[in-house]
Formats: C-alpha cells, sequence, structure tokens
C-alpha cells in the first residue's frame, strides 16, 4: 500500500468539522494513515486491521455469490459466448479489437468494450465454454471490486474530515457486497461490462484524489479511466463525479485542474473517436433505432426524470428483483410531480450538507445523481431490447450503500449505543444477502430467468418471446406456442421484424407439433406482414418438405432460397439432401455435390460440427480418407454434442 507523510501534529487537534480547505492538501492520506478512534492502541495496526477487513470483504462478496458457479449461460451469455465460442479466442486480441475497421468490412455494433471482450476471450481459453469458469471470474472481479471501495471510502471519509471512517467504511463495503441489486451484475456473465468499469471507476478517483499530493498518480488516474471507458460506456460519469468531488472538497479552482480536466476530456475523444471509427455513433444508434425518440420535450424530460425516480426508490428498496424490466410504471403529471419533490428534497438535502461542513452525504448524493444520468439516456434513446435494468446501478448504488452506512453509524452515536449500530448492520445486511442469495435462482438456465420475467410482467410480450424460446428449447412445444401467441397479439409496438421473429416461433412450434398444415399458413401470414422473409420462407418450405420426406420438393424450395440469400443453413440441407441421395443411388457424382454444398457450409460458418461430421463422410465415401480426418477433426474441436463427437471419433480410429 502506498504511503505517505503523516500530517503535523498540531493539524490533528483541529476540530473533526473542519473544512477540508483548512487541512491543505496533506489531508489526502488522513483517510489512509489517521483514524479518529481514541482507543487506536486496542487494534493492531492500521496496515493489518485493514488487510483482515480487506480479506474479510473479498472472502464475504466471494460466498454471497457462490450459488451462481452452478448457474448455465443464459440470455444474451448464449449468443456472445456460447455461440461465439470459435471467435473468443487469442488471436482475436489486437489492435483490431480496439479498432476493427482495420479489419475487412466495417462493424457497426451499438456496444465498444473491448476490454470487456478480452476477459471473455481469456475465460473461453482457460474454461472454454464451461459456465462455471466464466460466473467464478464475475463473482472474483465483484469481490476486487468490493475491496476497492472500501478503500476509496476511507480515503474519501478523511477527507471530508468524517469521525467513524474504519466504522463507516466497513459498513457501507459490506452492504455493497450483499446488495441486491447487484444479482444481475454478477450472476449475469454477459453484464461484466458493469463491474469492469467499476473496478477502473474506483481507481481513477482514488488515483485522481492521490494526484494532489504527487501529480504522477494523475496519470494512473487517466489510464484508469481509459481502462473503465473500454469496459462499458457508464465512466462517461467519473469526470461529474471528479468535479462534484473537486467543489466539495474546494478544490475546484486549485492550480493545476485545468489540466487534469483538459486530461479526462481527452480520454473521452479518444474514446469517442475510436468508437465512431468503427461502431455506431451517437447519432448513428438513434438513426437505426425502431422507435422515435422526437415525442416531444415533455415526454423526453417526463420519461428522463420518471427514470431518476424509479432507479432511486429501487435502490432505497432493493428488495423486489426483475430480471426483465420492460418498462417502468407512469404516473403522468403525479409522477412527475413526484420526480421534481425527489430532486428537490436531494438538492436541499446536499445543501445542508454542505453548509454544515459534512459534506459525505452531499457528495453520496451527487455520486448517485451523476452516476444515474447514462441508465437515464439509455431510458430515453431505444439502444437496447431492456431500456431500463438492475445491471445499470451497480456503480449507482455505491452512493446508497455510503449514505446507509453514514445513517447506521450517526444513529448509534447520537444515542451513545454502538450496539444500535451493529444490530441496524446486521439486519440490513442478512436480510440482503437473504435476497441475493435467492434472487441468483432466477439466474440458473434461460427458463428459470423468463419463467420468472413472465411471473413478474405478465403483459410483456417480449418476455413471453424469451419464454417461448426457453421452452421450446427444453422440449416444450405447446407451452412454447402459447406464450408466442400471446406476444404476437400483443406486441402492438412490435415492428415488422418483431413481428415477423415471434411468428417464426409459432411455426418451429407448429412444426415440432407436427402440425405442418399450421406451420404453412402462419409461413404465408409472416411472408404478407414483411416481404423481406422471402428467403427465410423459402427455407422453412424446405425444411418442412423435409420433415414429410419429400425431399424433391425441399431441394426446389432450398434452391429457390439460396438464390435469394445464401445461408450457412441451406448449403447444409442441401448438402443433407445430395449426401442421402448419394447413399441410396451409391453415387459418386452426388457425392462430390453433397461435398460441394458442405464446403460452402463451413465457410460461411466455420464453427459448425455438424457440417464438418457430414463432410467427412462424403469425403471417406469418395475415397479421401486424409480430407476425411481434417474434417472430423474439426467436428470434434466445434462439437457441443456427444453424437457428433463419438461419430467424428469412429471415423478417426476406422481403417
Amino acid at each position: 500500500m502506498i504511503q505517505y507523510k503523516t500530517m503535523a501534529r498540531k493539524k490533528r487537534t483541529r476540530s473533526n468539522k473542519s473544512s477540508p480547505s483548512e487541512t491543505g492538501e496533506n489531508n489526502i492520506t488522513s483517510g489512509i494513515e489517521e483514524s479518529p478512534d481514541k482507543d487506536n492502541g486496542r487494534f493492531k495496526s492500521f496496515t493489518g486491521n485493514r488487510i483482515l477487513v480487506s480479506v474479510f470483504l473479498f472472502v464475504l462478496s466471494l460466498a454471497v455469490f457462490i450459488p451462481s458457479l452452478g448457474n448455465d449461460f443464459v440470455w444474451d451469455d448464449v449468443s456472445y459466448i456460447q455461440k461465439n465460442a470459435n471467435s473468443l479466442n487469442f488471436s482475436k486480441i489486437g489492435p483490431e479489437l480496439i479498432s476493427p475497421e482495420l479489419k475487412k468490412g466495417k462493424t457497426a455494433g451499438k456496444y465498444f468494450r473491448p476490454l470487456y471482450q478480452v476477459t471473455l476471450i481469456l475465460d473461453n481459453e482457460i474454461w472454454n465454454t464451461s459456465p462455471f469458469g466464466f460466473h467464478l471470474t464475475n463473482i472474483i472481479l465483484h469481490s476486487i471490486s468490493t475491496v476497492l471501495l472500501y478503500f476509496l471510502v476511507l480515503i474519501l471519509l478523511g477527507e471530508f474530515n468524517i469521525r467513524g471512517r474504519e466504522s463507516i467504511a466497513l459498513i457501507a463495503s459490506v452492504l455493497f457486497a450483499l446488495y441486491p441489486l447487484h444479482v444481475e451484475s454478477v450472476s449475469f456473465v454477459s453484464a461484466r461490462g458493469d463491474i469492469l468499469a467499476a473496478i477502473f471507476f474506483f481507481l481513477s478517483l482514488i488515483f485522481y484524489i492521490f494526484s494532489y499530493k504527487r501529480l504522477f498518480y494523475l496519470i494512473l488516474a487517466v489510464f484508469c479511466f481509459l481502462l473503465s471507458f473500454l469496459s462499458k460506456e457508464v465512466a462517461i460519469a467519473l469526470p461529474i463525479v471528479i468535479v462534484c468531488y473537486d467543489l466539495l472538497s474546494r478544490r475546484l479552482k486549485s492550480r493545476g485542474n485545468l489540466l487534469k480536466y483538459a486530461a479526462l476530456g481527452l480520454i473521452a475523444l479518444l474514446y469517442f473517436l475510436l468508437r465512431s471509427k468503427s461502431y455506431l455513433s451517437f447519432t448513428g444508434i438513434v438513426e437505426r433505432s425502431n422507435s422515435e425518440i422526437s415525442e416531444g420535450f415533455f415526454h423526453v424530460v417526463d420519461l428522463f426524470l420518471n427514470t431518476y425516480l424509479f432507479y432511486i426508490v429501487k435502490m432505497v428498496f432493493p428488495y423486489s428483483l426483475k430480471p426483465f424490466i420492460d418498462h417502468v410504471p407512469q404516473w403522468g403529471i403525479l409522477g412527475l410531480a413526484a420526480s421534481i419533490i425527489l430532486i428537490a428534497v436531494l438538492c436541499i438535502a446536499v445543501f445542508v450538507s454542505v453548509k454544515k461542513k459534512e459534506n459525505l452525504t452531499a457528495f453520496s448524493i451527487l455520486w448517485i445523481l451523476a452516476t444515474l444520468l447514462p441508465a437515464a439516456v439509455v431510458a430515453i434513446l431505444p439502444i437496447a431490447l431492456s431500456s431500463h435494468a438492475e445491471r445499470f446501478l451497480y456503480i449507482p448504488s455505491v452512493g446508497i450503500c455510503v449514505l446507509f452506512a453514514y445513517i447506521i453509524y450517526e444513529l448509534g452515536k447520537k444515542f451513545n449505543m454502538k450496539l444500535l449500530s451493529l444490530i441496524l448492520t446486521l439486519v440490513l445486511s442478512i436480510s440482503f444477502a437473504a435476497v441475493t442469495v435467492s434472487g441468483q435462482k432466477v439466474w440458473k438456465n434461460n427458463l428459470s430467468l423468463w419463467e420468472s420475467a413472465v411471473l413478474k410482467s405478465p403483459d410483456s410480450p417480449a418476455a413471453r418471446i424469451n419464454y417461448g424460446d426457453a421452452l421450446r428449447n427444453s422440449g416444450k412445444p405447446l407451452d412454447a406456442l402459447e406464450n408466442y401467441m400471446y406476444a404476437y397479439e400483443n406486441g402492438t409496438e412490435f415492428n415488422n421484424k418483431t413481428k415477423a421473429t415471434t411468428a417464426h416461433g409459432i411455426v418451429v412450434s407448429y412444426i415440432d407439433l407436427g402440425n405442418y398444415q399450421q406451420a404453412e399458413k402462419w409461413l404465408e401470414i409472416i411472408l404478407n406482414d414483411n416481404p423481406k422473409y422471402l428467403p427465410r420462407y423459402y427455407y422453412m418450405k424446405g425444411f418442412i418438405s423435409l420433415r414429410k420426406n419429400n425431399s424433391a420438393e425441399a431441394e426446389s424450395y432450398l434452391l429457390k432460397s439460396l438464390n435469394e440469400l445464401p445461408t450457412a443453413n441451406t448449403y447444409y440441407l442441401l448438402g443433407g439432401i445430395s449426401f442421402i441421395k448419394a447413399e441410396q443411388n451409391n453415387s459418386p457424382q452426388q457425392y462430390r455435390q453433397a461435398k460441394d454444398y458442405l464446403t460452402k457450409t463451413v465457410e460461411l460458418k466455420p464453427d459448425f460440427a455438424r457440417a464438418y461430421l457430414l463432410l467427412a463422410k462424403a469425403n471417406l465415401a469418395l475415397g479421401d480418407r486424409q480430407s476425411a480426418e481434417i474434417n472430423a477433426n474439426m467436428a470434434l474441436k466445434y462439437a457441443t454434442e456427444q453424437p457428433i463427437v463419438d461419430e467424428a471419433r469412429s471415423i478417426l480410429q476406422s481403417n
């Protein structure tokens, strides 16, 4: 731990409520080296105590999330990790990760989070696609974040000359470790970006405070700010938090601040420059959105304030967890009035805190307001499927945890009862832990996740679609059909593409049930709603024909689909048809035709294990043993199903 010179003894005798401007720059070290407790001699050295506290916090935050280690990949984890495992390797770590425009073509994604991507690559290289390893990383990152928060709070309390800083920092960190609204950020692997961003957010602020002692730390602060940005966009709130800190610590006009602010500003510009060259810019996101944000100034303001109200109430009472928030309650004029009153009350609390030169309450409230800003922007702009989410509260929750801890400590001091503070801490901690442990069960798998989402938001068409997918993948097509139907009939805000996706789920469910007539009926409905569905229409007609054992009709439809839009799945089915014909007729020509189709398949989808296996069989039939072995090894490399593994090994072991 970094050591600093202690303050002079005469400064130690000053009032605990003195303003930061009176204590000077050496006040930075007070949170690290000094303790206001008079009975300091009864305890071990500060370094020893803090090491033990750090270990305790690390173990506590690790232990409470142990149930998540048994969870599967859910939601976006499936597409980002499980189905994308082929792309998560060390070869992807390079300059193109920071600037994908260096690669052929141009990426037009909504997110630019290269550091987050690197962690997924490292996990995949270590654990392959084992969910256990990915979840373990999330939990460890949360534990690191908790320990860093402990030291950050210690430093801030020292800066604001708050008594009982050791106790307050410990309570705040314990509450943060157990906080129920962190379940989504920790148990949902794809939400890792919030935890990563928080780690470097905390480090950047710590180093920024140290930079008042030695300017060298500004380099580390700026670097950590960049890493936070490269983890998730929420880092944009850090400069606001820093300005709030400077304002409350009476350093806003300090010499050198212009340099510091300029450095932070340059990092923000660098980030947006990198993003704009390779990913959708802010304006691009708005242009590509499925709905318009230009619904009037009043609507935008109402949504903005309502989002703040919703999130602040949720953070104060974090006991009702929702894995999927499709919308927030709309209370109209009453909601707007409540939002304005809440903001006014918070502003008054900030004013009183500053007036009393206590400052911690003011900083905690300003932290909440500043770090909620990115979440409010997401609520206004239709950037993601979920415009509101509990994972967005990982960094903002720091303000609430510090406030809770400070109130608990002050209550104990006011009534001269340390036992009261202990009891309140235990009650809050136990209640938090109970909800946190219980909440992880929801993230066990996709079925439990979307069952919970539909239970809590039964009228949400989006939740119904995802629940339908989970049910169908679990072998429950009839239940899946019911949810798809509900979503299709009630998704009044769906665009044509989303309606087609929902109806496609209905088609596949009918196919699984063997009701091909209804499946074909719904294919016609989709095509009428969305003419761009034509390639998929032909593909599904071909697939249904195969299920009816009409290979000639299937081939005709699949060739039409191929002419409209070549896809790996279409080539694979055509390859399968040709292979079956070749086996029936013992025809080398049809084996070669199957080989051509399957070669196209793996070119378009390099991790298609089934295609490699069938290609190996075709090459074996053509007498090309060497190619067959290469194909079988590729099938083994990408196989996730045991039958494919067994067949590939059989080919390799045969003479």
